[in-house]
């Protein structure tokens, strides 16, 4: 019996060991943190893209969208988003570029819906290249993930 506490504490002590503050904080925010609330992202992005993938959609499809689920959701994730609590500065880090895409995001989702009502081009174009600098900081958010998580040997699904 004694062999095999023993044995069980050296496996604990091993599994303890691998562990680290960095480590054990983005096991949560990929686990715990972030599932819940990319439900709300996925929706806004999917409605979003399904409607301007189609050659003849029409601005006021496009806008009543906007209104009623695309800019909800998104505002409903950001704001989730914002409240994440991270206990080191490496996931708050990689927390930040997230939400600084995010936010670029729906700012844009908000200007295109203004530039519809509006019929103002500037403003659709603004959008457009708001989208474009969120992306890249979601798209950054993404690459400095895959790292943490290769430098800490976690496995993840994008």
């Amino acid at each position: 019996m004694k062999k095999y506490i023993v044995i069980i504490f050296c496996v604990i002590l091993l599994i303890s060991g691998c562990s680290s503050p960095v480590k054990d904080d983005l096991l949560n925010y990929f686990n715990s943190q972030l599932p819940p609330i990319m439900e709300l992202e996925e929706k806004a992005i999917e409605e979003y893209s399904s409607i301007i993938s189609k050659e003849d959609y029409k601005y006021e499809t496009l806008y009543n969208s906007l209104v009623k689920t695309i800019i909800p959701n998104y505002k409903d994730f950001v704001e989730n988003l914002e409240k994440i609590a991270v206990e080191t500065e490496e996931v708050e880090s990689l927390n930040e570029m997230y939400t600084k895409g995010a936010n670029m995001q729906l700012e844009a989702f908000t200007l295109l819906k203004e530039g519809i009502k509006e019929k103002n081009k500037e403003k659709t174009n603004k959008s457009n290249e708001l989208f474009k600098e969120g992306r890249k900081h979601i798209t950054k958010f993404k690459k400095r993930m895959v790292e943490m998580a290769d430098e800490y040997n976690l496995e993840y699904e994008l």
